[in-house]
């Protein structure tokens, strides 16, 4: 929506998360995890986060579409932030991720129920699951194939979408042991 050039936005330094869905933006073919994947692949590592602007205008309602889910102790302001701190989170328009987790199969997630679910990788190994109303999945562990991170990103049969923050190698190396 900045119009801002890749090669310019991901040379900013000190960010700590960039916006992947804004519902005001959404009309505008401009809601996917593109600007995520250009960070991370970059070496920088930022929390994807979502939002409404709320503007409300010409008719079109922009509220209430795109939200960040925080995994938080407690609801206050501390718990919030100790939650956004501690990176457990994912952006959503819909579908809601309950876990993501590592298993002895690979790495597996737990969700509201969606059609297709997508591993992103740093590398050229993007798998997806489909079918319907899916609620969980199990993606097996390929290491070699993944690069430094992987990600999910879960659509439903609405066409909504639900994507995760990047997990990184030494994460599920340490969840693995």
């Amino acid at each position: 929506w900045s119009l801002i050039p890749e090669g310019t936005y991901t040379e900013l330094k000190g960010l700590h998360a960039v916006e992947i869905g804004n519902t005001g933006c959404r009309y505008h073919g401009d809601a996917c995890a593109a600007a995520l994947d250009a960070f991370l692949r970059r070496g920088t590592r930022v929390l994807p986060v979502g939002g409404d602007d709320n503007h409300n205008r010409h008719g079109e309602a922009d509220s209430f579409g795109y939200f960040t889910m925080l995994r938080a102790d407690e609801l206050s302001y501390e718990g919030l932030m100790a939650g956004y701190g501690s990176g457990e989170l994912y952006v959503s328009e819909g579908p809601e991720i309950g876990d993501i987790y590592v298993c002895e199969e690979g790495i597996g997630v737990c969700c509201t129920p969606v059609c297709r679910i997508l591993m992103h990788t740093e590398g050229r190994d993007l798998r997806m699951i489909s079918g319907e109303n899916l609620t969980d999945a199990v993606f097996p562990y390929r290491a070699e194939r993944w690069g430094e991170y992987f990600r999910l990103e879960l659509i439903d049969a609405a066409g909504r979408h639900a994507w995760s923050r990047a997990y990184f190698r030494a994460e599920w190396e340490a969840r693995r042991s």
